[in-house]
């Protein structure tokens, strides 16, 4: 199995749509390997965050991660982290946007 195909199983298996037999597979790793159960559960970490930080956490599950974060303050920390890193991302792209559409803009004026 190379990487990407490992990283697509781990996906899948972080989405609960993992077949069973690759979930038995990859438990029996994680078992054997504690390294690779680490990688799984900040990968999973990562991905809890992100979907807090972009608003697509069920209600409940939002309640549940921040009552986390209210006993974790490196968990809190990394939110703010990504919370920090997301906004300027986020501001990039209206700025790349901006400037696209005045180019538009002046070439079609130009015209």
């Amino acid at each position: 199995m190379n990487g990407g195909e490992l990283d697509n199983i781990i996906s899948r298996y972080l989405d609960g749509a993992i077949l069973p037999e690759d979930k038995i597979l990859l438990e029996e790793r994680m078992l054997s390997d504690p390294e690779f159960k680490l990688y799984v559960e900040s990968l999973e970490k990562e991905r809890l965050i992100e979907r807090y930080v972009t608003g697509v956490l069920s209600q409940k599950d939002k309640m549940e991660f921040e009552s986390r974060m209210n006993l974790d303050p490196a968990l809190t920390s990394e939110v703010a982290d990504f919370k920090a890193a997301y906004e300027l991302l986020k501001k990039d792209r209206r700025m790349r946007l901006v400037q696209r559409f005045r180019q538009i803009r002046e070439d079609l004026e130009d015209s």
